[in-house]
């Protein structure tokens, strides 16, 4: 074997090693199971996203020759048009209830100031949502470019929020209130003197 070969050799088993250490550190720091339920949150927020706007993502391609070229510009106009009147409102309260109800379901999964933080971003995105449809007159008038990107930044930060609250809520089970633990110290005592053969 030359003198390359060995250096190859060395460097492709210094390589391989790197790389197994990597999986190994990966492996002990985040089990499979967190990667699992990390997953299933992103699928499920995914999902909801694509649903909201995929549709409206095909309605603003022009299709026909006679409707004219589909520039970002032209395309991003119609795309726009579809939540000028304020109709992004829409899927910003389905998320702030979704994930009201996360947190509803799920009281033993966070402390009372995460609850509190959360709680107030709700109320923040529904009273703005409300304030922005009062200005559109129910969908009649056609709402200023910023708003309707801030109201599309707003549904960004809530659907990371879901998949945040939800990924905690798989990863994380809740801790046995303090009664419960009681309780099944008592039980276990219960079961040690039964056990013991009697005198």
């Amino acid at each position: 074997m030359s003198l390359s070969d060995r250096q190859n050799a060395k460097c492709y088993h210094g390589i391989s090693r790197f790389f197994r250490g990597c999986k190994s550190w990966l492996v002990e720091s985040f089990p499979f199971d967190t990667f699992s339920e990390v997953s299933k949150s992103f699928f499920e927020v995914i999902v909801t996203v694509v649903f909201t706007f995929i549709p409206f993502f095909f309605l603003s391609i022009k299709w026909s020759e006679s409707e004219g070229a589909n520039t970002s510009e032209a395309f991003s106009d119609t795309f726009y048009g579809y939540w000028q009147g304020g109709e992004i409102v829409l899927p910003i309260l389905g998320l702030c209830g979704a994930i009201a109800v996360l947190l509803a379901l799920n009281k033993g999964s966070f402390a009372w100031w995460a609850h509190a933080l959360v709680v107030l971003v709700i109320l923040g995105a529904t009273i703005g949502g409300g304030a922005a449809l009062k200005g559109s007159d129910g969908f009649n008038k056609d709402l200023n470019g910023e708003i309707i990107t801030a109201a599309f930044v707003i549904y960004l930060f809530l659907a990371v929020l879901w998949l945040v609250l939800a990924a905690a809520v798989r990863i994380n089970k809740p801790k046995p209130r303090e009664s419960d633990l009681r309780a099944q110290d008592i039980l276990r005592q219960v079961n040690e003197r039964r056990a013991k053969p009697e005198a």
